[in-house]
Parts: structure tokens; C-alpha cells; sequence
């Protein structure tokens, strides 16, 4: 695998290829406009590429004291399984240097989030527009 570069600001982002990479991942069809907008207004972001492709993605909000909330983590099919997640995240949590920070996952990711130190949480209530969704999908009680 070539080396993947890793950078902060989204200079260069391209963001009808990261809602294409959200679609295949799978994680959705969102809206590259709401994409940018989403990426660009959150305290934290990273972006991955490789040979300038952009591969992958992650953004955090945060107080900057003691709080933050991992928003998205998403990297293309066929470039999971190869650290870029791990990287993405590990320069996130580097960056937001808080003591306390959340996620809500996909089915069948936890085990990638328990190698980097998370873990379950018992007690996390959400509140979502589209609660069936997430209701019927297994995600929500």
C-alpha cells in the first residue's frame, strides 16, 4: 500500500468524492454541499489520500476543554482494512486532546473502536429526524 498523506483543512477536498465514498462505505447518500458544509464549520477534520486521491475522512466537534463527539469516520471499501482509519482517528483525537469523547458507530465496528481505547458505552441517549430508521435498523431502542 503507497503512503497516505493526512491533512486537517479541506484545501483540495473534493466533495462529491467523499459522498461517493460515503455511498460505497456504505454510510448513506449525503449531499457533497452538506458535506462541505458539515466538514468545514466542525472543530476537527482530516482528510486521507493516496497518490492525491482523496480515500477517506473524519470530523469531531469539541469544547475544547473537556468534551467532544467523533461525527463521522468513513473510509473507502477498498482501502479499509490498512491503518487509514486508525490514522484518521488517531490525528482526530491528537487534535481534540480532551479528556472525554463519544462516538456512535456502524454495526459490526465496535472491535475497530475497542483497539483504540473506547468502549461501551451503557447509558447514551440520541435523538434522531429520522428515528424509524435507526429504530428498525437496530440502532436505536
Amino acid at each position: 500500500m503507497d503512503e497516505v498523506a493526512l491533512q486537517s483543512d479541506a484545501e483540495g477536498v473534493n466533495w462529491d468524492t467523499l459522498a461517493e465514498i460515503y455511498r460505497r462505505a456504505p454510510l448513506g447518500t449525503p449531499d457533497a454541499e452538506k458535506l462541505r458544509r458539515s466538514y468545514t464549520n466542525s472543530d476537527v477534520c482530516c482528510f486521507a489520500f493516496q497518490r492525491g486521491e482523496l480515500i477517506g475522512a473524519g470530523r469531531a466537534i469539541s469544547d475544547g476543554e473537556s468534551f467532544a463527539t467523533i461525527c463521522e469516520l468513513v473510509v473507502a471499501p477498498e482501502y479499509q482494512h490498512h491503518g487509514i482509519g486508525r490514522a484518521i482517528m488517531n490525528l482526530m483525537l491528537e487534535q481534540l486532546a480532551v479528556p472525554k469523547v463519544i462516538l456512535a458507530c456502524v454495526h459490526g465496528k465496535e472491535e475497530f473502536y475497542r483497539k483504540l481505547g473506547f468502549h461501551k458505552h451503557k447509558s447514551v441517549m440520541a435523538l434522531y429526524e429520522n428515528s424509524e430508521w435507526f429504530i428498525e435498523n437496530g440502532y436505536l431502542e
